[in-house]
């Protein structure tokens, strides 16, 4: 007994393709096919009728030769599923859609030759009814010497609450760019102390500008160090002062200061009161003088009349 079956297994072994149908309620024949060779597995099953579209179970194996100086030449074994796609990934009925999730094992991208890692790679193709367009949606990859993971996405991406919190949308990610957290009932971003993590690409697209951070004795930085920084508001509202380093620009105001009588001696002390407070808000240099006298300051010397003459 032990012989016979030893013997019926050996046989299901050496056997390459094995066919079967089947006949469904409403007379639709089923039909798969199961194949064994030394480089692949492969699994195919579909409906008979207008539309063949199989689904399609491989393992398969490729040869690369772009691999790293140690193992130039290598196998990426790789293992899909999908609809309506050959073992390849090409369609097999035209004028329909056809996917394949495919995972390689083992994958590069890379000069063969050239320093760099091996990884393992996730991906879902899809192609439209036509074919014209062939994108991947989604994928992923782990590094074989750090296990970092990189993951692509195409398209717009759409973010839900738990199902528990209500399950509506707190944000979108639109596939411009643009990251919508509008209906996100505690949407914000949170960053480190003294991390300029906002920044701003520059004209020349040579450089990035942190306009506003933080820093490590919290105050706020606005401007990015540059040569100007534009306020479009139609006022500019502060609670307490504004200073240039350290001299108060605006903020508290100077004490009264009463108007001259006229006298040369109260114009003296009005100027003097008014150039206290301009330096102590730093609109004037802070250092004192005299002023020296110019022939712009003096005053206008009187004309002579002209002579005139009458002709008898």
């Amino acid at each position: 007994m032990k012989t016979l079956t030893i013997l019926a297994l050996s046989c299901l072994l050496v056997v390459s393709v094995v066919s079967v149908s089947a006949q469904t309620p409403d007379n639709d024949a089923l039909f798969g096919a199961f194949n064994l060779r030394n480089d692949a597995a492969r699994i195919r099953l579909a409906t008979s009728g207008p539309t063949f579209a199989p689904v399609v179970f491989s393992s398969m194996g490729f040869d690369f030769t772009n691999g790293p100086p140690e193992e130039i030449n290598y196998t990426n074994h790789t293992f899909g599923f999908g609809y309506n796609s050959d073992f390849n990934g090409t369609k097999v009925v035209p004028g329909l859609v056809n996917f394949m999730f495919s995972s390689e094992a083992k994958f590069r991208n890379g000069v063969p030759g050239d320093p760099g890692a091996f990884m393992t790679e996730y991906h879902y193709n899809w192609a439209s009814p036509d074919g014209s367009i062939s994108i991947r949606p989604f994928g992923w990859t782990v590094q074989y010497d750090t296990g970092n993971f990189g993951l692509t996405l195409h398209g717009q991406i759409n973010f839900f609450r738990n199902f528990s919190n209500g399950g509506a949308q707190w944000g979108i990610w639109h596939d411009d760019g643009f990251l919508d957290l509008r209906p996100a009932p505690n949407g914000g971003f949170g960053f480190r102390n003294n991390h300029q993590a906002l920044r701003w690409g520059n004209a020349a697209g040579d450089n990035s500008i942190a306009a506003i951070f933080v820093d490590n004795q919290d105050r706020v930085l606005v401007g990015g160090w540059q040569r100007e920084t534009i306020v479009t508001s139609a006022s500019l509202v502060y609670n307490e002062t504004i200073k240039r380093q350290d001299t108060q620009v605006l903020g508290a105001q100077c004490g009264p200061i009463p108007d001259s009588d006229g006298s040369p001696a109260d114009n003296g002390r009005a100027i003097n009161a008014l150039l206290g407070c301009l330096r102590r808000h730093g609109l004037v240099d802070p250092t004192t003088g005299t002023c020296a006298t110019s022939n712009a300051m003096a005053p206008p010397k009187p004309k002579k009349p002209l002579l005139k003459f009458r002709r008898e």
